[in-house]
């Protein structure tokens, strides 16, 4: 037991929950579109997804001043700075090599660039902006996250094939993305405060943070029945899926006792759901 608890630890340290939740998310999407995406596709997202969240982590563990209070994956991001960010160097350069020389990975080259020089520009601009802009951290971050997982489906689909349920199915993913974000920064509020970073308790208080996670996750789950009731039935086990990982939410971060890093990891889990399409 011990042991299975020591990988779940590393497993979420060093964000391979996240890596392989994105990875769902664009089977999800893929499954949605009905298109076949090569799985190249998906090592180079999983690689991508990973880098990002590293580079991320290792500037967050460059402000903490009292190791005792701050995340764990931040303190083990400090102990193990360059190693980490060795492999997150070796990772780009393996991607942006993949993504240039493979013909199957071609079509993503320009979208993929656009976007990764987007998000390198806007999330400069929001640290640079330091708490000014702390509230719009959880709103880009969901935004990026779908934008992320929902690139390959739909330049393999076509733009202009986009259909009402895309944009239906896409905008509850990001309001799930920033659900989960909103009680992520509920949860993390003290040590995020120790350690200077912002989120959307910036702007608003903590009792008012929990009221904006329940309205949006009884909101979405209102919707979402609903939508398993009247659409197609292609779209029932996408409905379903999305159901549960509101649900989930939900569940978790109203049960009591719950501890942080446990929430975390059951939240993050949760978007590994999708892959229960590889069954069907």
């Amino acid at each position: 037991m011990k042991i299975f608890k020591s990988i779940l630890f590393y497993f979420n340290i060093l964000s391979l929950d996240v890596v392989i939740g994105a990875m769902a998310g664009l089977l999800f999407f893929a499954d949605l579109l009905g298109v076949t995406v090569f799985w190249e596709v998906y090592l180079l997202l999983g690689m991508a997804v990973w880098c990002i969240y590293s580079i991320d982590h290792l500037m967050d563990s460059r402000t903490i001043k009292n190791s005792k209070v701050a995340f764990p994956r931040h303190v083990f991001h400090k102990r193990y700075f360059k190693t980490i960010l060795t492999v997150v160097l070796l990772f780009a350069v393996v991607g942006f090599v993949l993504m240039l020389f493979m013909e199957k990975l071609l079509f993503l080259f320009k979208p993929g660039f656009l976007l990764s020089t987007l998000i390198v520009v806007w999330f400069a601009v929001l640290y640079k902006s330091g708490q000014k802009a702390a509230w719009l951290k959880e709103i880009s971050t969901a935004l990026v996250y779908v934008s992320g997982i929902a690139l390959a489906p739909v330049l393999l689909k076509g733009i202009g094939e986009l259909t009402f349920h895309f944009w239906l199915f896409a905008s509850i993913y990001f309001a799930i993305a920033l659900l989960n974000l909103f009680i992520l920064s509920h949860t993390d509020a003290k040590v995020d405060h120790s350690e200077g970073s912002g989120s959307i308790l910036s702007v608003i208080s903590k009792n008012v943070l929990e009221k904006f996670i329940f309205w949006i996750g009884l909101l979405l789950f209102i919707l979402l029945v609903g939508m398993l009731i009247y659409l197609p039935s292609y779209f029932k086990m996408h409905t379903g899926i999305l159901l549960l990982i509101v649900g989930l939410h939900l569940l978790y971060f109203f049960s009591k006792n719950q501890k942080k890093e446990a929430l975390r990891q059951k939240l993050e889990a949760s978007f590994m759901i999708p892959l229960i399409l590889l069954i069907f």
